[in-house]
């Protein structure tokens, strides 16, 4: 341990003499991947000797010193980040340690003061001002504020009056703080409604929509930046895809152009993948909050309709109202500082949007590439593959000898043991692997098989019908370009069916006998007998 604070104070301190801006977190990054590069050189299950700490701190220094370089860049990124989560988390945790030991100090003198009498003023006078402290210290306000302190002591006489502090004062330590935490929900709630017919809450925050707002509008700046993240890994994915499909081995500059390309990507990648895990956690912030407003304005509308132009309610119907709106505005407060925390952290985060390296994907790099992938295609159009052999029995276990080259086709029906086979490199393509240099390109497994070709779209439908109802009517056979092939505007000769006609001798109608039935004896007697009398019309 003493070894390695030792070698990241040598890095640093080489770095600050040279003017290079590294911290310590990001010096015992790169000398990580430095041994991690050179495990044969640096071996960690041995002590490192003065030359290999030496060599170690002038390579780390040396790559540090480096300007335009993405790997560099993305471990910058890396350690940023994590160094301000890390910061921020922490600021927000002293934060809410202070807040909360501010007031159990207040707390714990109110539990101390016992009054003698019921006629104790001067006893009773200052328990009343220390929990009023109190309660504006928990609504982070200042409790010196004479403003506040008028406004909660108007608040804190309807739940619990100056002639009851005696009965407060003599309740045990436990029950004492649980009644404080119940004083401090009441008065808050009753500030709150005050607040929102506009008779009160003075300089109290509303946090459950100014959290809500902060939350939705850090949202769409997160939502914004992931598109333009998205299209410019897109945009490098298929670059790289294109200059491996064009041979780029032939080319020397092409083959230093694919590996900075790919340390670019892999920069903007660890810059997306940061992104997306601040935006997982921006949502359930979000939905959580969009919960809690709709929550607070239930119970706001429910108060206006229980309180209304009454000068007296029942306190069983409005303090849990009460209650409610204190415990949502708390939270609200809790969730307003993370948020305020992750707005600082994506502040840190985008100084990385724009990279400090030159980007090496260019217009004119895009366009070789694009050139030498045009060529290969052309070429490649007359290599004619083949297919393997549709085989089943004996042959299978000699296909899967390592030694075969042979390559065959293996149906589920004719051989239900292939199911039991283990999928070897995790199902992933190894020759696809090794072509593309390790290139995998992020997919959706839940999608499952994915028919490119499915169509569902009712024009596209309709092309296709008028391409066969074309194909059916066609006079010749000719052979169709690929611009040519299956457009509506192309000129074809057809035989149009011809028009027939006939002609009778005279014109006749008929009309058919109608059937009628009735049933007779429906009315009348209750003995008398119901027949059914059928009746033929003839309308001719």
């Amino acid at each position: 341990m003493d070894e390695i604070q030792k070698i990241v104070y040598e890095i640093t301190d080489r770095c600050r003499r040279q003017k290079i801006l590294a911290n310590e977190m990001l010096a015992a990054f790169v000398a990580k991947a430095i041994i991690l590069e050179s495990p044969e050189r640096f071996q960690l299950d041995k002590n490192l000797s003065a030359d290999d700490i030496e060599e170690l701190v002038s390579l780390s220094v040396r790559r540090l010193a480096k300007e335009d370089d993405p790997s560099l860049e993305t471990l910058r990124l890396q350690v940023s980040f994590d160094s301000s989560y890390v910061e921020k988390q922490d600021e927000l945790e002293k934060e809410r340690a202070d807040s909360k030991r501010k007031y159990t100090v207040i707390e714990q003198s109110i539990c101390a003061v016992k009054l003698q009498h019921a006629k104790d003023v001067a006893t009773m006078g200052q328990l009343h001002k220390l929990i009023i402290a109190a309660l504006l210290t928990k609504t982070g306000q200042d409790p010196q504020s004479e403003v506040y302190q008028k406004e909660v002591a108007a608040a804190l006489e309807s739940v619990l009056p100056r002639a009851n502090l005696h009965a407060f004062s003599s309740l045990p330590y436990a029950d004492k703080r649980e009644r404080m935490e119940d004083l401090f929900n009441y008065v808050l709630g009753i500030r709150l409604f005050n607040k929102s017919i506009g008779k009160g809450g003075v300089d109290l925050p509303d946090k459950v929509s100014e959290s809500h707002t902060r939350i939705e509008d850090l949202f769409h700046r997160v939502d914004a930046e992931l598109e333009e993240a998205r299209a410019v890994v897109e945009e490098y994915a298929m670059a790289i895809e294109m200059m491996q499909r064009a041979e780029a081995s032939a080319d020397e500059t092409l083959v230093a152009s694919l590996k900075r390309v790919q340390d670019e990507l892999t920069n903007r990648r660890q810059y997306l993948n940061f992104l997306e895990s601040f935006e997982e956690e921006l949502l359930s912030l979000r939905d959580r909050s969009k919960d809690l407003k709709r929550q607070h304005d239930g119970n706001m509308e429910d108060l206006r309709e229980l309180v209304g132009r009454k000068t007296a309610v029942p306190k069983e119907k409005v303090y849990p109202l009460f209650e409610n709106l204190a415990k949502l505005w708390v939270e609200s407060k809790e969730i307003d500082q993370h948020t305020h925390a992750l707005l600082g952290i994506f502040e840190d985060l985008l100084k990385f949007s724009q990279p400090r390296y030159v980007k090496q994907l260019n217009e004119e790099l895009v366009e070789r590439i694009t050139s030498k992938a045009q060529g290969k295609g052309q070429a490649g159009e007359e290599a004619v593959g083949t297919e393997g052999k549709s085989v089943s029995g004996e042959k299978i276990e000699a296909a899967l000898n390592v030694e075969s080259s042979e390559a065959i086709h293996v149906y589920r029906s004719d051989n239900p043991e292939i199911a039991n086979l283990v999928v070897n490199f995790g199902g992933f393509c190894p020759v696809t692997i090794v072509e593309r240099n390790n290139l995998l390109l992020p997919g959706n497994p839940s999608l499952g098989y994915v028919l490119y070709k499915y169509d569902w779209n009712e024009w596209s439908l309709r092309r296709k019908a008028l391409q066969l109802a074309n194909l059916h009517t066609k006079k010749t056979c000719s052979t169709q370009t690929n611009m040519s092939h299956f457009r509506r505007e192309n000129e074809t000769q057809v035989y149009l069916p011809k028009s027939g006609v006939t002609q009778t001798a005279r014109e006749r109608g008929t009309k058919p006998v109608k059937h009628l039935q009735y049933i007779s004896g429906l009315r009348g007697h209750p003995d008398q007998e119901m027949k059914v009398v059928k009746v033929e019309v003839d309308f001719q």
